[in-house]
Parts: structure tokens; sequence; C-alpha cells
């Protein structure tokens, strides 16, 4: 048990503390969420994950996103799961097995970064080579309309109160600003969703 602003919350054992983190993206995707908005589209992802090993299998239902290198050797950093990593000067990928998202923020959406952008969709392609059938590359940008379908994907942190989640640490100014960059929906974040639970990590 872990005492809260919100109370007492329960907590779960070290060795599954990943998994609140997996149930959450996992009934949010396109697995078990509205994101693919078409019935044979949800089946035909749900019959690939059950064929899947446990490396696909995982990242379909919880993938990880990553921040790429600016200086040319395309290094990459794992990033929190969350719309608050949508950071301008970021160039970023989610690989969700079926799609993956190639997003640049507005910093580096012009054309002077469109080298880098192509050669880190080489890069992208090298890993889908021995996937069946072939995953969709989107590239998408900042601001843009296509946006949304990396941002559906994510979890809305940038909705929780000064107190919890990502934002808890960031001064009040850039918290407002990072959240007037997303439009506001009835999706809950992880941490509201824990709360619904009274559960905490």
């Amino acid at each position: 048990v872990k005492v809260t602003m919100q109370g007492r919350m329960s907590t779960l054992p070290v060795q599954l503390a990943h998994l609140p983190q997996l149930i959450f993206h996992l009934q949010g995707g396109p697995l078990l969420g509205p994101i693919l908005n078409d019935d044979d589209n949800s089946e035909a992802v749900r019959l690939q994950f059950l064929n899947s090993n446990v490396e696909d299998a995982r990242r379909m239902a919880c993938p990880a996103m990553l921040a790429c290198s600016l200086d040319g050797a395309f290094t990459f950093t794992q990033v929190p799961l969350q719309d608050v990593s949508l950071v301008s000067d970021r160039l970023l990928v989610l690989d969700h097995h079926t799609h993956i998202f190639i997003w640049s923020g507005a910093q580096i959406a012009g054309k002077e970064h469109n080298e880098t952008r192509q050669k880190l969709h080489d890069i992208v392609k090298s890993w889908t080579v021995t996937r069946f059938p072939a995953p969709e590359i989107m590239q998408l940008s900042e601001g843009g309309s296509m946006a949304r379908w990396l941002v559906c994907r994510l979890d809305p942190a940038s909705k929780d109160a000064p107190a919890g989640g990502l934002v808890s640490g960031i001064a009040g100014a850039v918290r407002g600003l990072l959240s007037s960059r997303f439009v506001v929906t009835d999706d809950p974040s992880m941490s509201q969703w824990l709360a619904r639970y009274r559960m905490a990590l």
C-alpha cells in the first residue's frame, strides 16, 4: 500500500511493475481499442498477434517510442510513451509492428532535414524485412492532421495534475504550454486510469 494525495493506493510487486503500463496501452491500442475503426482490420491484427512470437506480440501490445539522434550517428534513445514526449526538437519513431510512425517536431520539419528523415526511413524499413505483411511506414509532422495517428496511441500525460505523471516536475508555465499543444479528449491518462482502480506505481 502506498499513501498518496488521493489516499491509500494499492501497489504491485516489483516483478509486476511493468504490468499496468502494458494493460493500459493494450486496452487503448489497435488490439482492443477503437483505433483502427474497422472490425475486419481489428480481427486481422488480433489474429496476427495470436500467431506472433513474444517480441512481435509485445511490440503490438505496448511498443517502444525512440528518439533518433540528429548528429548523423542515428543512435536511438527510448522515451516515455506519452504525448509530452512530442517535443519540437525531436525526431521520433514508434514501431507498432503493423504500423511504424516517424514523427518530426516543428523545429526539424524543414527541408534541411529531409536527408536525415530519408536515412531514418531506410533504417526503419530494414527492421521490417522479415515481417509479413509488411508494415505501413508513415511520415508525420508536428501539427499535421495525420499526427493524430501517433498521438492517439500515446498516454495523454499532458492532462496530469502537477502532482503526478511525467509533468510533475515541470514549471507551471511550461506545463501549460505543453498541454495547450494537444486536443483535449475524454481519454484518461495512465495516472488517471490507475487512480480509478486505487492503484499507484
